[in-house]
């Protein structure tokens, strides 16, 4: 993953943690504020805050394996480049051989 991507996804986990430390305060300044209206949008506010922050936290633990996942991914092509090469190898043939005969019928 190039640096600039991984920059710009963690600049987005930055501003939508700002997001919702804003939203957080915003509840709070209004919590005396009385009315249904407002009650309710208040509660629907807290719900999504809520179903945000599950999601950025998720998010975070996705990048984390998937980063993980590669690193782990890299040091196995640079200890064995001979076993990948004949993965590699192998999917190719059988791709060309699964090919060659979907297309002579």
């Amino acid at each position: 993953m190039s640096s600039k991507t991984e920059a710009a996804r963690e600049k987005l986990f930055d501003h939508l943690k700002t997001l919702v430390e804003d939203i957080e305060e915003l509840l709070k300044a209004t919590a005396e504020q009385s009315g249904d209206g407002i009650s309710l949008l208040r509660d629907r506010l807290l719900q999504s805050l809520e179903q945000g922050r599950q999601t950025l936290l998720q998010g975070r633990k996705i990048l984390q394996a998937s980063r993980d996942g590669a690193e782990t991914a890299i040091s196995y092509a640079q200890e064995k480049p001979w076993a990948v090469f004949g993965v590699a190898l192998g999917a190719g043939t059988a791709l060309a051989f699964f090919l060659l005969n979907k297309f002579r019928r």
